[in-house]
């Protein structure tokens, strides 16, 4: 499907702050642990070469768009305003509509990233408290409490998963295939992802989450997943780099999240490193942090010239890393890449790298 019909209003709407960005968050908090002493010491030329998949992907959606034109074309998939207005306001924004759902499970299982990291899942005992309007396919519909949550349904039962208890539409999966969470002792822990909010209060829980990764090779890594807050309002952009500074600096505790020799740093950071480090400070505060010369390399694109990863053509998803090298496409802007699904629901894009030791 071609969005250009529709890029110039979600623009608008995300510099304004208008595209909801999962800010449905229970309250609660959950201290972090520092990493132990034996990874911290890694070394990482003895370690034995490996070469992984990672993937980063918020998959809600927005309102913001014009989802009606593929149906008056008649090229849609059944996702219309009404579906839009519904999942906005019922399911705030997250993946909720069970076709989207279903492609996605389809997708992860076509490209198999042995480590994800995901945003703006669905957390199903939300449905709970859900007035369902029959008829529109929403994941509500058919709520079964003891039936598995969105994440084990998208990933099965080849992943281990960990979340963000206090944001659990936040969660990352490792393929059992390439190595473990040693910190989590089932297939999921639902308050598995460790960190903690900002400490000036801006948001109420963690959006910066971090998990330490046993590959079977015996590299370890801290993987990052990230959603930082929306918005260009100083009070919004302020929030921001609070969130970037626990990824680089201090999560609260004196210790940032991106805390191991390896690390991986996935998500939404919700600002373009390339197109706004001049008017939002948590851009030119990230920029401080990553690039050529810098503590953190980009794995995805390094520049505006690459593939967006957002139907606005911004780049507000990335894959960052120290101790690694790699590349990376965007499904449905690279070349040869076709989207999750041929329709106008998910307003980002997955971002899919191949990466490997650096030596």
């Amino acid at each position: 499907m071609n969005l250009s019909g529709v890029r110039m209003a979600v623009a608008v709407a995300v510099a304004s702050g208008m595209l909801s960005c999962g800010e449905a968050e229970p309250a609660s908090d959950v201290p972090a642990d520092v990493l132990s002493a034996e990874v911290q010491a890694q070394d990482v030329s003895v370690l034995e070469p490996t070469t992984f998949r990672v993937m980063t992907f918020n998959v809600g959606t927005t309102d913001n768009m014009q989802h009606e034109l593929d149906e008056e074309a008649g090229s849609g998939d059944g996702y219309t305003d009404a579906h839009a207005a519904e999942n906005s306001s019922k399911y705030s924004n997250n993946l909720a509509w069970n076709p989207a759902e279903t492609a996605l499970s389809q997708f992860i299982a076509d490209k198999r990233p042995d480590i994800v990291g995901f945003q703006e899942l669905y957390y199903d005992p939300w449905c709970e408290s859900v007035d369902v309007t029959e008829g529109l396919d929403f994941v509500c519909d058919q709520y079964d409490p003891t039936g598995p949550l969105q994440i084990q349904r998208l990933l099965g039962d080849a992943y281990q998963i960990a979340c963000a208890g206090d944001h659990p539409d936040n969660c990352v999966g490792v393929r059992k295939e390439f190595g473990s969470i040693p910190a989590c002792s089932s297939d999921l822990c639902i308050d598995g992802l460790e960190g903690m909010p900002v400490p000036s209060g801006c948001t109420s829980s963690k959006r910066i989450g971090w998990v330490e990764v046993v590959a079977h090779s015996g590299m370890s890594l801290i993987f990052v997943d990230c959603h930082t807050v929306s918005g260009l309002t100083e009070a919004n952009m302020a929030c921001r780099r609070e969130h970037m500074q626990q990824i680089f600096e201090d999560q609260g505790d004196g210790i940032p999240a991106a805390h191991g020799d390896i690390n991986v740093v996935v998500g939404d950071m919700n600002t373009d490193p390339f197109l706004f480090a001049g008017g939002d400070p948590s851009a030119a505060y990230w920029n401080q942090w990553v690039g050529e010369g810098k503590k953190f390399t980009y794995i995805s694109s390094s520049d505006a010239s690459g593939p967006a990863t957002h139907a606005t053509t911004m780049h507000l998803d990335h894959v960052i890393a120290t101790g690694l090298t790699g590349s990376c496409f965007v499904a449905g802007e690279s070349a040869g890449e076709p989207p999750v699904k041929e329709t106008s629901y998910f307003d980002h894009r997955p971002v899919v790298c191949d990466v490997e030791i650096a030596q």
